[in-house]
């Protein structure tokens, strides 16, 4: 093969490369003088390469270079280098036929190229398949790298938004905290004239010191008058109450009964009054008070303190009403006084009342009931509401969970995700949402 590509070279260039016809017979005399015919090495002439040191020469030195060494240019014709183009050809088949020999006659002379071959094939393989591998985990390597990148920014963003929910809700917890306390509040000072009451329950005792006896519970609870007021109502008619400024209205008020009607004189003082209940059967243009027997027979019935509102009051601004009831033991009493008669002074008893209102067996009886009146506005500023909202920059609106009607909302055009929380003060059913 190198003989050949030699040839073809010296065959095509220019005529720098040519010989003259007299070197090129002479060489090609010595040549085959040496060599002989190449069917002969095989046989018993004496010419024959039979050892195999001999045949490793031949194989590494037996080329036509020597017979295709350069000369002068001047020395070469058209048609010498023709004839040495063709000796050219000869020599190269002829070499081809003689390594064809050798080979069969020795064959494992070709053992160690085609070793080192296979080697280099192999390594060249085994290169190619490790790159490709280099490069699969390369690639793995940065989808994985790309995924923890993914992940980690996820994770970040639920981190975070979990940061802000669980903020939210401690808000949510504290502001339902103030609120139930800003009830709480309120109640309080039932608790003491409930207390004063029990003492001593006949009139005209209770009516006269009940001023007296408001003002300190009110000033014990830290409630001023004008947005809170206390209220006494002998078997649930209201016939006191501290202050009395604003609330003239709700005096005569009988909570237990349904269809009462606002006497014309009072008519100033009651809003203009409230539509009667269908089923009292009044001239449409009758104004009555507004019917509580249903709250405040289920306060006597159950004998727990009651929460109503945020409603529309007689004295007219949106408020709470908490009622506690009142029962007093008409046979004795545990300060060793009674009996007392069913009135307990007082000259009437409760409207449509008997079972709930008295049990013959313990001899208890309904006195009346304290009420108190906290209005909307101020529960709010009790519980600091707008303070909270504001410091940890969270909106919020208080729904009635009953009817689903909203109360009050910081943001009513927002669309937001609300945490709910039940503000948790007796019978209220009311939800605090924080965002």
């Amino acid at each position: 093969g190198r003989s050949w590509s030699r040839h073809s070279t010296v065959c095509s260039q220019d005529s720098d490369y040519r010989t003259s016809q007299e070197d090129n017979n002479q060489i090609r005399s010595e040549r085959l003088s040496f060599r002989g015919d190449p069917s002969r090495l095989r046989s018993g002439s004496s010419n024959k390469l039979l050892n195999k040191q001999n045949s490793r020469l031949y194989l590494r030195k037996s080329s036509i270079w020597e017979i295709l060494k350069p000369v002068e240019p001047e020395k070469i014709d058209d048609k010498g280098l023709q004839r040495r183009c063709g000796h050219a050809w000869d020599e190269v088949v002829w070499d081809l036929k003689a390594t064809k020999s050798i080979l069969r006659e020795y064959p494992k002379l070709a053992l160690g190229p085609l070793i080192i071959a296979v080697v280099l094939v192999l390594l060249a393989v085994f290169g190619v398949l490790e790159a490709a591998d280099i490069v699969d985990h390369s690639a793995e390597d940065d989808r994985e790298v790309a995924e923890l990148a993914v992940e980690l920014s996820l994770s970040k963003e639920v981190q975070a938004v979990n940061d802000q929910r669980n903020n939210v809700d401690a808000v949510a917890d504290e502001l339902n905290r103030h609120l139930s306390e800003g009830l709480e509040s309120a109640i309080m000072p039932l608790k003491m004239l409930e207390l004063y009451v029990q003492l001593s329950p006949t009139y005209p005792f209770v009516e006269d010191n009940f001023p007296g006896m408001a003002s300190m519970a009110m000033e014990v609870a830290n409630l001023p008058g004008g947005s809170y007021s206390l209220g006494i109502a002998p078997f649930g008619v209201m016939s006191g109450f501290y202050p009395l400024a604003n609330n003239e209205g709700a005096i005569g008020h009988d909570t237990l009964n349904h269809c009462q009607v606002i006497p014309a004189a009072k008519m100033n003082v009651t809003n203009g009054g409230f539509d009667c209940a269908p089923e009292c059967n009044l001239d449409p243009a009758t104004r009555c008070y507004p019917s509580r027997r249903a709250i405040t027979y289920q306060m006597v019935r159950d004998r727990q303190l009651t929460l109503q509102g945020p409603i529309k009051s007689i004295q007219g601004p949106s408020a709470f009403i908490m009622r506690h009831p009142i029962f007093i033991n008409t046979t004795s009493d545990p300060f060793g006084r009674g009996p007392y008669n069913e009135t307990f002074g007082r000259g009437y008893t409760a409207h449509e009342c008997t079972d709930a209102c008295f049990n013959s067996t313990t001899g208890m009886r309904f006195w009346g009931h304290v009420n108190s009146l906290l209005s909307f506005s101020r529960w709010l500023e009790l519980a600091g509401l707008e303070r909270v909202s504001q410091r940890s920059n969270v909106a919020y609106r208080i729904r009635d969970s009953s009817d689903g009607i909203m109360l009050i909302e910081s943001h009513p055009n927002a669309s937001l995700e609300y945490i709910s929380k039940e503000v948790l003060s007796y019978n209220a059913r009311l939800v605090l949402d924080v965002a």
